[in-house]
Order: structure tokens, then sequence, then C-alpha cells
């Protein structure tokens, strides 16, 4: 294998890393809006920390869970008032 395939597998691999990253956000996004989804069931407004927790004991990290509820709010989709989140 030359140089110049070998650069070329190398940008198909990051490719490939990229899309496997931006997929595994989209399904934590997707857990993330069934957990605010269940347990909007009850309330229409949900405290922060209780989806938080919600999302840990299903294996989304904290750090993780408030990027992705940044990125729901950046999206409209949901809204954070009073450290309480509620469907837009």
């Amino acid at each position: 294998m030359d140089s110049d395939e070998f650069d070329e597998l190398m940008k198909i691999q990051k490719r490939a890393a990229s899309r496997i990253i931006e997929e595994s956000n989209e399904d934590d996004k997707i857990s993330l809006l069934t957990i605010i989804n269940e347990l909007s069931v009850s309330k229409k407004r949900i405290p922060i920390e209780l989806v938080i927790l919600e999302a840990e004991q299903q294996g989304i990290s904290e750090s993780t869970t408030l990027s992705l509820i940044d990125q729901l709010k950046n999206d409209r989709i949901i809204k954070i008032e009073d450290g309480f989140i509620q469907f837009s």
C-alpha cells in the first residue's frame, strides 16, 4: 500500500468514525426525548434534575444529558424555565 492509498484509507476511516459519533448522539437525543415525554405524562414541567437522574439510569452521563438538553433547547424542541423542562 502506497502513501496515497493509506491517506485515502485514513480519510474514509475518519468519516466513518464521525458518522458513528453522530448516530450515537442522535440515539442519545432520542432516548432523552423519550425520557422527557414519559415524565411529562403526569406533569407539564419536569425538573431538570429528574431528567438527569433518569438519563443516568439509562446509561447517559450527566454531561452528555446537559449537552443534549442545550441542543434540544437550541432546536426549540424544549423550553427551560426556572430549572424545569417542558416541550415547546
